[in-house]
């Protein structure tokens, strides 16, 4: 079955179904990442493709103005509205982020694992869903290429949690920069060990290898594994941070 049919038959609401937040070791490395190179405190905050709401939630904490989760999935908007509340800074939106446009810019706009599962035209429709509201700061985190995501995202269980992936090579990142019409301020790879634990490093799924998982886990192997390989991460990391900022209007010739 080619990625078009998969794109088209793929359900985001299915893939958070009967799912809670909660933050991982991979997230807490993919914001302290995301915090070394941008500060939060007292500004407008986007995340485009929201998920679990772990970033939402993080953003909170690290003094954000206000926040804003926006996603098209309602188990997905569900779920952050559970982990989050009612917090007055927070505003939860429902809608596909190619039609959507806030009243206002916002200061920071971000999405984690979003825009490889894009190309062409469409992944033009997203990025410009960033560059429109955002006044100052445009972020993405994606998995990173070439690394084992370029084969785990074809695996079938990949394929049917998370949808077509098109991991994200530095060079690559540099035409959608470009594209955006983004003023390039970092483009990094890091964390080596993204995805690599034995459940992942096979088509198939096994629980017996989810519970080793578990376990190295547990006993602190895979966080060792991920501080060892760190000065690594320029050249092997499996994940990639990409900040640009918005050129100002008079200076932009064009549009997406």
């Amino acid at each position: 079955m080619i990625m078009s049919q998969l794109q088209n038959q793929f359900s985001w609401n299915q893939t958070w179904h009967g799912r809670r937040t909660q933050i991982t070791s991979t997230t807490r490395i993919l914001w302290q990442k995301f915090q070394e190179h941008v500060n939060l405190q007292d500004r407008s905050f986007l995340e485009i493709g929201t998920g679990t709401g772990v970033f939402g939630k993080l953003a909170v904490d690290a003094g954000a103005a206000s926040v804003c989760l926006l996603d098209n999935a309602p188990n997905a908007i569900q779920m952050c509205r559970e982990y989050i509340g009612d917090d007055p800074r927070v505003s939860y939106v429902l809608e596909d982020a190619t039609t959507f446009q806030a009243p206002e810019k916002f200061d920071v706009v971000v999405s984690n694992g979003l825009i490889e599962h894009f190309l062409d035209s469409d992944l033009q429709r997203i990025i410009e869903a960033h560059t429109l509201n955002s006044r100052d700061l445009v972020v993405f985190l994606v998995p990173a290429s070439p690394h084992f995501n370029d084969r785990r995202c074809q695996y079938p269980w990949a394929l049917k949690l998370y949808g077509p992936q098109y991991p994200i090579s530095v060079e690559r990142m540099k035409s959608i920069m470009e594209m955006a019409e983004l003023d390039p301020i970092l483009i990094e790879r890091f964390y080596p060990m993204y995805s690599v634990k034995l459940n992942r490093l096979f088509p198939f799924q096994s629980r017996v290898l989810a519970l080793a998982d578990l376990i190295l886990l547990k006993l602190g192997i895979y966080d060792l594994l991920a501080w060892a390989t760190n000065p690594l991460g320029k050249r092997f990391g499996g994940y990639m941070i990409a900040i640009g900022r918005v050129q100002p209007q008079e200076a932009v010739t064009g549009r997406l």
